[in-house]
């Protein structure tokens, strides 16, 4: 059977276009992901490719709590911690905390999202930014602009994100 068209209504929300990860968990580095479609999106990989750290930046970026995510009982648990190489010490402790002197010193979760108010395609976006630090502290940015946390879950209020409640979606 043929594929329906889809259906896109102008107003209706934001959507997720494309999410970047810097020394979130697994990844090292920055990482941009998406474009995701309108429609379902998968992420698939084998296992300890980091498909449950994605739905945990997501997660963290959307508004989540520490407890509600993955293998991290505080957000300091988010930035990436390099795995110890031969020769890098004895005990692989340097004294410093969050990784050593060489390791990240935060994590960064920046989503796109986009919605549609005419049906020529223009719509307005939202940046949103979540980091967290080896302190355990995180900092809100909307469109660039450094906010609070108040500020920033009410900009997800606004943008239609449910942010009062637990997003735990997977196991």
């Amino acid at each position: 059977a043929p594929v329906p068209p889809r259906v896109r209504t102008a107003g209706t929300g934001y959507r997720l276009e494309w999410i970047q990860l810097t020394d979130f968990k697994s990844y090292a580095g920055t990482h941009r992901l998406g474009p995701f479609d309108e429609g379902v999106n998968a992420v698939i990989g084998p296992n300890g490719s980091g498909k449950s750290n994605v739905m945990d930046a997501i997660a963290f970026v959307l508004g989540s709590k520490s407890k509600d995510l993955r293998c991290a009982s505080s957000f300091k648990d988010l930035v990436h911690t390099p795995k110890a190489q031969p020769g890098d010490g004895e005990d692989g402790d340097d004294g410093e905390e969050g990784g050593g002197a060489a390791g990240p010193r935060e994590a960064v979760v920046v989503a796109h999202l986009s919605t549609l108010d005419s049906d020529e395609g223009q719509g307005r976006r939202l940046e949103i930014q979540r980091s967290c630090n080896t302190r355990g502290t995180c900092e809100y940015r909307v469109n660039g602009r450094r906010v609070t946390w108040e500020a920033y879950r009410g900009e997800l209020q606004r943008a239609g994100v449910l942010c009062n409640s637990s997003i735990k979606s997977y196991s």
